[in-house]
């Protein structure tokens, strides 16, 4: 917790222990990642990310539960897990937390009968040989969901750099 906490100030062009600062903050970030357990340290460096205008995209889980940290957060926006049916995957954490469900894959069914599952291809590292070379592969969770749901804040962020967190979880739940 305590290094995403410390990624999440150098996104924010604010100063983490023993890290450089950027210039400016950046518009926003993504954290395909998740706690079950709330963090104080993270949670309040999101927040200070988010007060100097830093929209963050959080996964929200995959264990068909409640919503992790820090998607969790107020302002974080939760990105969950859609199927090829265009119906939340089992799979995908729930609750109010939840703002936007995108393309996160489920590998064990074909919805559109093409003879693949509807996972999402995408690279990952072999870390079992020592060249740690790219592989691509099936892909399904949150994680997978999350870059695509801060996909579409960058296209409200690029039409007005203004919106904050709140504004942006708006406009995408009410143009879904």
């Amino acid at each position: 917790a305590s290094a995403v906490a410390d990624a999440v100030l150098f996104a924010a062009g604010l100063a983490a222990a023993g890290f450089r600062t950027l210039p400016a903050p950046l518009p926003g970030g993504t954290l395909s990642l998740g706690l079950d357990q709330d963090s104080t340290e993270l949670r309040l460096a999101c927040q200070r990310a988010m007060n100097v205008g830093v929209v963050l995209v959080a996964a929200t889980g995959n264990s068909g539960s409640h919503v992790l940290y820090p998607a969790a957060y107020d302002g974080v926006i939760g990105g969950g897990a859609g199927d090829g049916r265009l119906e939340t995957t089992a799979y995908s954490n729930y609750g109010p937390e939840v703002d936007l469900v995108a393309p996160g894959g489920l590998g064990t069914h074909d919805a559109w009968a093409d003879g693949w599952p509807d996972a999402l291809f995408g690279a990952s590292v072999d870390e079992t040989l020592p060249s740690r070379p790219y592989v691509l592969g099936l892909l399904q969770g949150t994680s997978q969901a999350a870059p695509q749901v801060a996909g579409a804040v960058a296209l409200h962020l690029s039409v007005d750099p203004t919106l904050t967190s709140s504004d942006v979880a708006v406009l995408l739940q009410s143009s879904a």
